[in-house]
């Protein structure tokens, strides 16, 4: 975490700016799974698609499910070509960039404030401790989460307000 500490601190910089950017728009809300990643999805044999892991459903503007879609969470749907599929069988729709960038960046802060927790305030660390610093790690590599928001081209005219 002191490695990456700017980007960090970039990263909740950014966040706060795009929460004023998009505070006083009226989107419209869905029914949104709210962690609709690649591990959520189940494909079986005969070719169905299960969502999995409805524990926090919520209502919300669909680019919080929607950032998940080139988004890099569990480096799953981060290349162009799953991309394009998706929005192939999502059907046409408009996508508010702002919205979506503030969903990716809070994401981010909040999985870095779970993994801190996890890593850093609990004093055994469980089983798991290993696997959550390398999955820490890997939100901070190339064409990782942190890569694709800072690389998302919403931030001309962006300016934070005091």
């Amino acid at each position: 975490m002191k490695e990456h500490r700017e980007v960090i601190h970039h990263l909740v910089d950014r966040a706060e700016v795009l929460s004023q950017k998009i505070q006083g728009q009226t989107p419209g809300f869905a029914l949104c799974h709210s962690d609709i990643h690649g591990g959520n999805v189940l494909i079986d044999e005969s070719g169905s698609i299960f969502i999995v892991d409805w524990d926090d459903p919520i209502m919300a503007p669909k680019e919080r499910d929607l950032m998940f879609i080139g988004g890099g969470v569990a480096n799953v749907w981060n290349n162009p070509r799953e991309e394009e599929f998706f929005y192939k069988g999502y059907g046409k729709t408009e996508i508010n960039r702002a919205i979506l960038a503030y969903y990716r960046h809070e994401r981010i802060v909040e999985d870095i404030a779970a993994y801190g927790q996890m890593l850093l305030l609990t004093p055994d660390g469980g089983e798991d401790r290993l696997e959550m610093f390398e999955q820490f790690k890997g939100m901070f590599e190339p064409n990782g989460v942190v890569d694709i928001a800072l690389k998302m081209d919403i931030w001309k005219n962006c300016k934070l307000i005091s």
